[in-house]
């Protein structure tokens, strides 16, 4: 991971009944980072009630969701708040995004067919009918947007992320891109 640029205020990590050593992993990092708080689930949740659980325990006015394999790079946190600050009808912000292999070499980027800039309510309601319209889903979110819709609860798993960013729009939300490479998200391949 990179540093940022403006240093988060928590980063906080579910573990969500991993059967690895990532309890191990995470109980070292957290001697080394002060801002890490770690949760250990007491029984497997799935993606979206654990997602929804640590958006609930973020305290900021901006929570950056993003898988533990992913990473961010040096600005995306400065410059993602920014856009949030600048456009405050925006549920959230969401940028171009780079992918790279299990050995960080780069593959191909993503970005979407739109300009930089803010996106409304009613638009981001239109563009939902043809999919979920992001690179991927490491994205930075308005604390009140997300308490506004009751987070991820109830949302099914595995499309929690449309679900929720539908929901954020029929909300009254709409969300601001920003057309750089700001985070890279990691596709693993296996010999099949």
């Amino acid at each position: 991971a990179s540093e940022q640029s403006e240093r988060p205020f928590k980063i906080i990590v579910s573990n969500d009944c991993s059967t690895d050593n990532t309890s191990e992993v995470l109980e070292m990092l957290s001697k080394e980072i002060q801002e890490l708080r770690i949760i250990n689930q007491p029984v497997n949740l799935g993606i979206a009630r654990n997602t929804d659980a640590c958006l609930r325990l973020a305290k900021g006015d901006y929570v950056v969701r993003l898988d533990s394999d992913d990473y961010l790079s040096p600005y995306y946190c400065e410059k993602l708040a920014g856009m949030l600050t600048r456009f405050p009808g925006a549920g959230y912000a969401h940028a171009d995004v780079q992918e790279i292999d299990e050995h960080e070499n780069f593959l191909r980027q993503r970005w979407l067919a739109r300009k930089t800039g803010f996106q409304s309510s009613t638009n981001a309601l239109r563009s939902a009918v043809k999919g979920y319209r992001v690179a991927a889903n490491i994205i930075m979110f308005r604390k009140a947007a997300l308490e506004k819709v009751n987070y991820i609860t109830g949302r099914p798993n595995y499309v929690e992320d449309f679900h929720l960013s539908a929901s954020l729009a029929a909300a009254g939300y709409g969300n601001v891109y920003l057309s750089e490479k700001l985070s890279f998200y990691r596709v693993w391949v296996d010999e099949g």
